[in-house]
């Protein structure tokens, strides 16, 4: 595109607001010579272009300019010239001054007081601030009391429905996070369908699918858990109640197979369990050895709260309770005393 078929930019008015005005011309001139290309030439050239379109007034203003006569061809230096000129540096408490003693005249409409107002807050260096300073100005400067009054109430009601929405987003983010964080069954997070007290009996209530930390039902006596589980595979997990109350420690009649050794254990059992454990100690008085023989095993018992006890062996021993013979399969633990609330037998 050349410059003989687009509009030259307006001339550069040296009265009213000399600020507004040279703003406006320095703009006409930027998108002009991006338009007609000139921005590529050579500097004097856009620099002749440019004493030519300013206008006859602002030419004999800037010839007065202490310029030296070799930047006269720079456009950037003549720019700089006229801005320097026409917008000279302003001290912005006085002009925060002007702006905020700027009330409204009765000859002026609303919106021509909001003009007024945006072009005062031009050079106020307000930043982000400056919509509410207009804001504020309109409200506080309103010639109409009674305008002015309902702007107000309309302000301090936009303010309580802005708090009050603030506080609804915090409740509504916090009781989601209660929500996602707290199952009811297990108490603690998961995926949907992956709780890992489904199939479980609760140690507190005996009823199934839930922990004893969540129990609903009244506390009972404290209970030690035992839970099995092979380190080699993804099997169930067993677990071990043994009560505390007098009630469930019996005399159990012990015996290693093929031996005619008896021994009568006070044990604590748990007839709905299936994790058989005994002290070594314990095992060496039924066997009458200092070591009994046990087969290895990569079983871990892991109790209640958290911890693991890591069994020396597994045996088969046979034990009579009341009338009841039988032969089972027990892991031997060599702190079970302490870890395991003294000697555990349970039978399945």
């Amino acid at each position: 595109m050349t410059s003989g078929k687009l509009p030259v930019p307006f001339p550069m008015e040296v009265k009213g607001n000399l600020r507004d005005n040279w703003t406006f011309f320095e703009s006409q001139w930027d998108n002009y010579e991006i338009e007609t290309g000139l921005d590529k030439k050579e500097d004097n050239i856009r620099a002749a272009t440019l004493l030519s379109v300013m206008g006859r007034e602002c030419y004999r203003m800037f010839q007065h300019l202490d310029i030296p006569d070799g930047d006269w061809k720079k456009v950037s230096t003549i720019l700089k010239a006229l801005k320097e000129h026409f917008i000279p540096k302003t001290k912005v408490i006085y002009e925060r001054y002007v702006f905020n003693t700027s009330d409204q005249l009765q000859s002026e409409g609303v919106d021509v007081y909001v003009t007024r107002l945006r072009g005062l807050s031009n050079s106020c260096e307000f930043g982000t601030l400056q919509s509410q300073m207009i804001r504020d100005r309109i409200v506080l400067g309103n010639i109409d009391s009674g305008a002015r009054s309902r702007m107000l109430h309309i302000c301090r009601a936009s303010e309580i429905a802005d708090s009050q929405m603030r506080k609804l987003s915090s409740t509504e983010e916090v009781n989601y996070a209660s929500k996602k964080n707290n199952c009811r069954y297990c108490g603690g997070t998961h995926a949907k369908r992956e709780c890992p007290a489904y199939g479980k009996v609760c140690s507190k209530c005996k009823k199934k699918n839930h922990f004893a930390k969540v129990c609903l039902q009244s506390s009972t006596p404290k209970v030690n858990i035992v839970e099995e589980t092979d380190s080699s595979s993804d099997g169930s997990i067993y677990t071990l109640n043994a009560l505390t109350d007098k009630q469930w420690f019996v005399n159990v009649t012990m015996s290693m197979p093929n031996t005619p050794n008896n021994k009568s254990i006070k044990c604590q059992i748990d007839t709905g369990a299936s994790c058989n454990v005994i002290s070594t100690s314990v095992l060496s008085r039924i066997a009458k050895q200092k070591k009994p023989r046990m087969v290895p095993t990569k079983t871990n018992l892991k109790l209640y709260d958290g911890n693991t006890l890591l069994p020396v062996g597994k045996c088969v021993i046979k034990y009579t309770i009341g009338q009841v013979k039988k032969t089972t399969g027990i892991s031997g633990c060599g702190d079970c005393r302490q870890r395991c609330s003294n000697i555990i037998v349970c039978s399945s």
